[in-house]
């Protein structure tokens, strides 16, 4: 009588009473926290003076002519943008308003011949400039740290989920011959 080889192993892929939320909760924590990391990174990667406007905002243009009527009593100069208070209230558009804000192109400010401009244009107005915005702890160390984050937690979820796999399937047995003492086979 030959003998048969053991069936193959039958490999649990889920408990049928398990639900499918309970089967792929890594799945759904993985895509939750990279959605929640790109969340934070957009929202702290987006300028101060972009998230909340306290000041109306204004043309180029419109501030020349408002430095021409002398109705701009200080300006401040940014990165890359102008604020400032008129000395009485003003209209802009339809409203009026005390402060302006002015956006300039990238790298406006940092040339000479804008600054020259807007010092022989202002007129009575009082010129300055701001101090450089210092970022929060927020930027300088936690967006840094999110692709690592994100790289970790791929392959944390990366080796679990093989490791858990080579758990679920049970090992093949290995073979073995015996051999009898004169070396003939049964």
């Amino acid at each position: 009588m030959s003998m048969m080889p053991p069936p193959p192993p039958v490999v649990p892929y889920g408990r049928p009473d398990e639900s499918w939320l309970r089967r792929h909760r890594q799945v759904l924590l993985l895509v939750g926290a990279g959605l929640a990391a790109v969340a934070v990174f957009a929202l702290l990667s987006r300028p101060a003076s972009r998230r909340a406007p306290a000041a109306p905002e204004l043309s180029l243009t419109d501030l020349s002519s408002h430095f021409d009527v002398g109705s701009v009593a200080t300006v401040t100069v940014g990165e890359d943008e102008l604020f400032g208070d008129f000395a009485s209230p003003q209209f802009v558009g339809k409203v009026q308003v005390t402060r302006f804000h002015v956006t300039l192109p990238t790298g406006t400010t940092s040339d000479w011949a804008f600054t020259a401009w807007l010092l022989a244009n202002a007129r009575q107005a009082n010129v300055s400039a701001a101090p450089k915005r210092e970022e929060s702890l927020a930027m300088t160390v936690l967006v840094p740290l999110i692709p690592w984050a994100l790289i970790f937690a791929f392959l944390w979820f990366l080796f679990f989920r093989l490791s858990r796999q080579q758990r679920c399937t049970p090992a093949e047995p290995i073979r073995a011959v015996v051999v009898g003492p004169n070396d003939q086979r049964p």
